[in-house]
C-alpha cells in the first residue's frame, strides 16, 4: 500500500487570514477572558443587572470552553497524526508475500469457499501466536530445520558456544548430505574461535560402533588438537542409576547456541525433525538439564577405562 499523503498538522486548518487583534487573543487565553466581561460592564452600565449578572458568567464560561475544546482537538489531531505515521510505517514494513496473500484472500469470494480460507488464516494466526507470545516454532521437517540450524551455526562468532546432546538415534550421524554440512559448520566453527561442547549419550554395547562412526570419529579426531572442540560422553546405564529423572528429560537430543536459542531434535515418522524455541524460559531449563548432564560427562578414554574397570570388578 502507498504511503498516506495526509499530514494532520492543527497548523493547516487554522485560519491565515485572521486579523493580528484576534491572534492576540487567541494566544493569550486570560485576555479573552476579559475582553468577554465587557459586555456584562455594558448592560451594567444601562441598568440592565440581569443581563449584566449572566454576561458575567457566561462570556467567561464560553471563553474557558472554547479554549478547552481547541485543546482537545490539538491533542487528538496531534494523537491522529502519530497514529496515521505509525500505520504507514507498518504498511511500509510489510513484506509482499503477505500483501499477496491479502490479494489472494480478498479474490476468493465463492461462499462454498469462506471455511477453507478461514481455517488456512486460522492456522496461520495460531502458528504466528506461537512464535509471537511463545518464542517457539512448530514441529519443522527436515529441510525447514537444517535451514535453521545450519543459519544459526553459520552465524556464530568468537567466544560464544554451541552446546548439544547426541542421543545416538538412527537420525543423527548417518551420511547424509545434511550431516556432512552439519559437520563442516560445527568445525569451521571452532576456527572462528567458538566452543563447540557436544555431550554423547550412548549406551555401553554402542559405544564402540559410535567412536567408528565417521562422523564422531572426526570430532574425536579434532578435539586432540583443536581445545574449542570438546566431545564428551556418558553412558545411558550410568544415568539410570544416578539420574533417572534427568535421563528421560533429554528427549532426542538438543543444540544450542549460546542462551540465544535450542533446537530440539524430534525422531518422527512423520517427517518431523525439531523444533525451535528462543523462550528464555525453556532455554533456562535446557541449560540446567546440560550442566547437571556434564557432571556425569567425560571424554572417551575415561569413559572407557571406567567401564573395562567395572567389567573387572
Amino acid at each position: 500500500m502507498a504511503k498516506s499523503n495526509k499530514n494532520y498538522n492543527i497548523n493547516n486548518w487554522k485560519n491565515p487570514n485572521k486579523k493580528n487583534w484576534l491572534r492576540l487573543i487567541i494566544t493569550f487565553p486570560f485576555i479573552e477572558a476579559i475582553v468577554a466581561l465587557i459586555p456584562s460592564i455594558v448592560f451594567f452600565c444601562i441598568d440592565q443587572k440581569i443581563l449584566a449578572g449572566l454576561t458575567c458568567v457566561l462570556g467567561p464560561l464560553l471563553s474557558i470552553s472554547r479554549i478547552a475544546f481547541e485543546k482537545y482537538v490539538v491533542n487528538e489531531f496531534e494523537s491522529l497524526n502519530k497514529l496515521t505515521q505509525h500505520v504507514d510505517l507498518i504498511q511500509s514494513d510489510i513484506s509482499d508475500s503477505f500483501k499477496r496473500i491479502i490479494q489472494l484472500y480478498a479474490q476468493i469470494s465463492e461462499p462454498d469457499f469462506r471455511e477453507i480460507k478461514e481455517n488456512i488464516i486460522h492456522n496461520a494466526e495460531s502458528k504466528l501466536s506461537n512464535l509471537a507470545h511463545n518464542k517457539q516454532s512448530d514441529e519443522l521437517n527436515t529441510g525447514e530445520y537444517f535451514d535453521w540450524l545450519f543459519r544459526f551455526l553459520a552465524n556464530t562468532r568468537a567466544k560464544s558456544k554451541i552446546w548439544a546432546i547426541s542421543m545416538n538415534l538412527n537420525i543423527e550421524w548417518n551420511t547424509s548430505q545434511e550431516e556432512d554440512t552439519f559437520l563442516e559448520l560445527n568445525l569451521d566453527a571452532t576456527k572462528r574461535n567458538v566452543t563447540v561442547e557436544r555431550i554423547f549419550v550412548v549406551s555401553e554395547n554402542s559405544i564402540t560402533e559410535m567412536i567408528q562412526n565417521k562422523y564422531v570419529e572426526k570430532q574425536l579426531e579434532v578435539a586432540k588438537t583443536n581445545n574449542n572442540l570438546i566431545p564428551l560422553f556418558v553412558t545411558k546405564e550410568h544415568l539410570e542409576k544416578v539420574d533417572n529423572k534427568l535421563l528421560k528429560s533429554l528427549g532426542e537430543g538438543i543444540i544450542a547456541v549460546d542462551n540465544q536459542v535450542v533446537l530440539v531434535d524430534i525422531a518422527s515418522d512423520d517427517g518431523f525433525r525439531g523444533i525451535v524455541t528462543m523462550n528464555p524460559t525453556k532455554i533456562r531449563d535446557w541449560q540446567t538439564r546440560f550442566n547437571q548432564l556434564r557432571v556425569y560427562a567425560s571424554n572417551i578414554e575415561t569413559l572407557q577405562a571406567n567401564i573395562s574397570s567395572n567389567k573387572k570388578n
